[in-house]
């Protein structure tokens, strides 16, 4: 959601309605990340295996081979702080119009958003986003002689299968 606060005098409507749809562009990633972040953290199952964690490498391992089992190539979620270790582990490949891959070939995303995820690495299926229409609102306190002007709309982050997450514990070597 963007918002533009501002007092009625000296200000058009059009550019309440500008600054609020400018401020939408620009939060509206990262607001999708911190919330789809947040579902994954309390939705997704920890890999069977015999630990909670441990390496990076472990950690992608575990959860490549259960998204092995569904046959389609998935999404691994994780904090952007964890993106230079990936690289430098060998764990992130370039992939075709820019986008970053696991040496298996699926689709890293480094969410600016994800911090709720903390030391957490989640698989998913492939994700979908689908964005609805964006709305305007205006709202008027004429006491004040302010006006409120919001920009939003709804979004939806679908995935395929359960989440399945890892937490990264033991130091990389």
């Amino acid at each position: 959601m963007g918002g533009d606060q501002a007092v009625m005098v000296g200000s058009s409507l059009q550019q309440a309605w500008d600054r609020a749809a400018q401020l939408l562009r620009i939060t509206e990633s990262l607001d999708v990340e911190t919330h789809l972040a947040t579902d994954l953290a309390a939705l997704a199952a920890p890999a069977p295996t015999d630990g909670t964690g441990g390496p990076f490498v472990d950690v992608l391992g575990e959860i490549e081979h259960e998204l092995g089992k569904t046959g389609v190539a998935g999404v691994i979620h994780a904090s952007r702080r964890h993106a230079a270790l990936a690289a430098h582990l060998g764990l992130v490949v370039a992939g075709p119009m820019g986008r970053l891959l696991t040496p298996l070939g699926n689709v890293w995303a480094f969410g600016g958003g994800y911090d709720p995820l903390g030391n957490s690495v989640v698989g998913t299926g492939p994700v979908t986003v689908h964005l609805g229409p964006v709305t305007q609102t205006e709202a008027r306190d004429l006491e004040t002689n302010e006006r409120l002007v919001i920009a939003e709309r709804e979004v939806v982050v679908a995935y395929e299968f359960t989440p399945v997450a890892r937490t990264i514990t033991a130091p990389t070597p």
